[in-house]
């Protein structure tokens, strides 16, 4: 088993969820202790970025997912994406997340030091895991 950390399409209520079903949810408002990392909006989903001193904290959920997910998540994030572990300060197990590959997009503000990603216009949260992708909406 391994820890993840969802902070976009793959969190409660998002149209990519389903591909932890079967999961373990440890945490629904699970925040990065570090404050050392930047969200962009990249239109229907997010991109996180590491960028050191000055950055912001990033909510998201934690989970443990089967070790046969991993192949599967690395392939649904693509070629813009690549799996890392957050810094290892935090507690153990060691939890991965997926990284965004380039600086381009909007920054996504922040609220008290903390960013968090919420959905664009595109897609829509719902409840008791939903998933409703409404494009143009």
């Amino acid at each position: 088993m391994k820890t993840f950390f969802p902070y976009s399409t793959l969190k409660q209520g998002y149209p990519l969820h389903f591909y932890l079903n079967g999961s373990r949810l440890i945490n629904t408002r699970f925040v990065t202790p570090q404050a050392e990392w930047d969200l962009y909006s990249l239109g229907a989903f997010p991109g996180m970025k590491h960028v050191g001193d000055g950055g912001y904290k990033i909510a998201g959920e934690l989970y443990e997912i089967p070790d046969g997910l991993v192949p599967i998540l690395d392939a649904v994030e693509g070629l813009l994406f690549e799996r890392r572990l957050l810094p290892p300060s935090l507690p153990k197990p060691e939890v991965s997340y997926y990284e965004y590959l380039h600086s381009a997009g909007d920054p996504i503000e922040s609220k008290d030091g903390i960013k968090e990603w919420l959905g664009d216009g595109t897609t829509t949260r719902l409840q008791e895991g939903q998933i409703r992708w409404m494009v143009g909406a």
